[in-house]
């Protein structure tokens, strides 16, 4: 996946995607029509040039769109879902450990998960408190109590997710088992350091 984000940065196609065929110069082509809502133009994409900040945001808000699953057929599978994390993603780690406790919202992902459902996809919060039942109903209480939809909640992944959201996770590359990023368990205690 990171790969396709890099190519999504700096363009091109992601890797094992053939490259698209230049575009042919037309007399007044029409604008290709957009997937998703158009945003306010800026100064700088109003000039044609969109600067870093700009197009990270955008990838921010619009990367789902670009990794829909899709199978056998070529056609996108309907199914698909985005995972969404409670503690630490969704809301902030609560520093009590209580089934009925839940942090405060994190502006950025609520935003953000909002654009999701706006656009058409579907989001579940992924969290292991789903792995009791009574681990349900405060969390429907808390998307209910921050002005969101009641949201699918499960403690699974499935073949339909596209991808996951998670303070947690450490991304590997695909059929690598190479981590994108560092992981906490790469780093040694100083103790350790110390014995070395």
């Amino acid at each position: 996946m990171l790969e396709r984000l890099k190519a999504l940065i700096f363009g091109g196609p992601p890797p094992g995607m053939p490259t698209p065929p230049a575009p042919q110069p037309q007399e007044e082509a029409e604008p290709e029509p957009r997937r998703r809502r158009s945003r306010s133009r800026s100064r700088s994409e109003s000039s044609g040039e969109e600067s870093e900040e700009e197009q990270r945001s955008r990838l921010a808000h619009d990367m789902p769109g670009e990794y829909e699953r899709v199978f056998g057929n070529d056609e996108a599978d309907p199914q698909s879902w985005i995972g969404v994390d409670l503690d630490g993603t969704l809301s902030e780690m609560s520093e009590e450990v209580d089934i009925n406790t839940i942090g405060a919202p994190i502006p950025e992902m609520v935003a953000r998960v909002k654009d999701w459902i706006a656009h058409g996809y579907q989001v579940k919060i992924l969290t292991a408190r789903a792995c009791i039942p009574e681990g349900i109903p405060p969390i429907q209480a808390w998307l209910k109590q921050h002005n969101l939809p009641d949201l699918p909640v499960t403690d699974a992944k499935d073949l339909h997710m596209l991808e996951l959201w998670d303070d947690r996770g450490v991304q590997v590359i695909a059929n690598t088992g190479q981590p994108v990023g560092p992981s906490i368990l790469d780093e040694k205690p100083e103790e350790e350091e110390k014995k070395e």
